[in-house]
């Protein structure tokens, strides 16, 4: 109790300087201040994180462009370029096929040069069907229908090819069983 009474002591001793108009002059100035330098210090803070903001958006914006990610316009022309690359391939692979079916087909038919000029005549006017085709490809670049006309002339030929292989096949095939048969 004892340290209660020299509380109570020391208030009672001091009991003027406690009131409302007294006190520490020099503590009200400071708590003054420090309420300004407050509202100061807090539009400084929202400043410098629009800043932060600004900045994170140009270095976000600045990056983007720099590491180049397509534009629309280039996003067409790679979507265009995507498509006149798998038509390549199309065409390389159905060349590649058509090109050893025709080989086939004449090694079996050297002895017949006819079956040979139809098959090239033919094969001429497809060509020539093709060169429009793909002149109109460069037209209209993103045309399915261009493109699925390609396709069918591809597969027409080869379709062609292997019908007549089939048919030199079966004839050879017919006649070497009739020279079985008569000797």
């Amino acid at each position: 109790m004892e340290s209660k009474d020299k509380l109570e002591q020391f208030v009672i001793d001091n009991r003027g300087d406690f009131g409302p108009e007294k006190g520490f002059p020099d503590i009200w100035s400071g708590i003054e201040k420090r309420e300004f330098t407050k509202s100061n210090s807090t539009i400084k803070i929202w400043l410098a994180r629009a800043a932060s903001v600004v900045v994170i958006f140009s270095i976000a914006y600045l990056f983007f462009v720099l590491t180049g990610k397509p534009t629309l316009e280039q996003t067409g022309q790679i979507a265009v370029d995507q498509v006149l690359n798998e038509l390549k391939e199309a065409d390389e692979y159905y060349s590649a096929i058509i090109t050893e079916r025709k080989s086939e087909l004449f090694s079996l038919t050297e002895n017949s040069p006819s079956i040979r000029e139809d098959v090239n005549r033919d094969f001429a006017d497809l060509d020539a069907i093709l060169i429009e085709l793909r002149d109109d490809l460069q037209d209209n670049a993103d045309n399915a229908e261009v493109i699925e006309a390609m396709m069918q002339q591809y597969r027409l030929k080869l379709e062609i090819l292997e019908d007549m292989l089939e048919q030199v096949k079966t004839t050879q095939n017919r006649n070497q069983n009739e020279k079985g048969i008569s000797i």
